[in-house]
């Protein structure tokens, strides 16, 4: 993944949270993905990826070609390798649960008051 120009992920159903893209996230590799599900709210378009519509062939094809002409490829991959550091990474995650951790412990304490 890491030496790759993106990882794409031409996924036709509605899944959730494919953890390929967050895999590739932590490889600062960018992700071409269907702009459906779960997808359309990880890869940012233009940003962290591209999306396309999905179950279009022309499309993704288009988008294929666009990003290897595009120079902004590496770019893309930096930012992937931030989302994946302040989103989706072991410590992230940790301080997300920890959040809801406090919010159920306050919701909690403000009830049995």
């Amino acid at each position: 993944m890491c030496a790759a120009r993106a990882v794409v992920i031409p996924s036709t159903c509605y899944e959730m949270f494919p953890v390929v893209a967050a895999e590739a996230f932590a490889a600062g590799t960018p992700v071409v993905a269907s702009a459906h599900g779960g997808l359309k709210s990880i890869v940012e378009d233009g940003h962290t990826g591209r999306l396309f519509t999905p179950g279009d062939a022309a499309a993704l094809a288009s988008t294929l070609d666009a990003l290897h002409a595009d120079s902004s490829a590496v770019a893309m991959g930096v930012a992937a390798r931030r989302r994946y550091e302040t989103a989706y990474s072991p410590s992230a995650n940790y301080q997300q649960l920890n959040a809801i951790y406090d919010s159920v412990i306050g919701a909690g304490a403000v009830r049995s008051a």
